[in-house]
C-alpha cells in the first residue's frame, strides 16, 4: 500500500476539489501582486482565481456587489486583498490551502536562532502589519518600509511616488508597495530574514 505525498502529488496541484489541498509552489511574487490588485479593483473576486480558490472568488464577488449597494462594499474588498496576499505567500512556501480557507496558518514555525542569523539580512520579531500597510498607502508609498527596517527602500519608494505624481500616476507605487510590505512583514513574523532591497 503506497502513501501519497501531498507535497509532490500532481493530481491535487491547483485543483481545489473537495477534500484536497490547493498547491502552487511555483506562484511568483508578481502573480501575488496581480491577485491583490485584481481583488482591489474588481469586487474582491478575480484574485482568488490566481490562487485556485474559484468558488470562494465567486462568492466574495457576489458579497462585495451586494454590500456595495448598501455602501459597505469596501469591507469584503479589502479583506479579499490582504487575504489573497496571505494565501499567496503560503502557496509560495509550498504549503497547501483549502478551497475556502482564509488568511495565514496560525501554526507559526520556530524563529531562526540569533546565532544562526545572516548578518546581511534584517530580522524583526513582531513588525506591525497595520503600521506597515498604512505607512505605504498614505505616506508616499514608502514609509511603511521603515517598520520592516528597509530604510533605503522606503526612501526610494517615496521618491518614486513623488516623481510619478507629477505624471498623474503616483497611485501605482502605493498599491504595489502595500502588497509588497505585507509579504515582507509576514516573512519577518515567520522568523525569516529580509534583504534590504528584497521584494515579495
Amino acid at each position: 500500500m503506497s502513501t501519497r505525498n501531498p507535497y509532490s502529488s500532481p493530481e491535487t496541484a491547483g485543483s481545489g476539489q473537495s477534500g484536497e489541498l490547493i498547491r502552487k509552489p511555483q506562484l511568483s511574487g508578481f502573480a501575488i501582486t496581480a491577485a491583490a490588485i485584481l481583488n482591489l479593483i474588481f469586487l474582491g473576486a478575480p484574485g482568488y482565481f490566481v490562487v485556485g480558490q474559484y468558488a470562494k472568488g465567486c462568492v466574495m464577488g457576489l458579497a462585495s456587489l451586494v454590500l456595495w449597494v448598501l455602501g459597505l462594499g469596501f469591507i469584503p474588498t479589502f479583506v479579499a486583498v490582504y487575504d489573497v496576499i496571505y494565501l499567496g505567500q503560503r502557496l509560495r512556501r509550498g504549503e497547501g490551502i483549502e478551497a475556502w480557507e482564509f488568511f495565514e496558518n496560525r501554526t507559526a514555525p520556530e524563529p531562526v536562532p540569533v546565532t544562526e542569523r545572516d548578518p546581511a539580512l534584517i530580522y524583526k520579531e513582531h513588525p506591525s502589519l497595520i503600521v506597515a500597510i498604512l505607512g505605504n498607502v498614505f505616506f508616499l508609498g514608502g514609509a511603511g518600509y521603515f517598520a520592516t527596517g528597509q530604510n533605503a527602500k522606503a526612501i526610494a519608494a517615496m521618491f518614486c511616488t513623488l516623481m510619478l505624481m507629477f505624471l498623474g500616476i503616483g497611485l501605482i507605487v502605493p498599491l504595489f508597495t502595500a502588497a509588497d510590505v505585507t509579504a515582507s512583514v509576514l516573512r519577518q513574523r515567520r522568523g525569516e530574514g529580509l534583504g534590504k532591497w528584497q521584494f515579495f
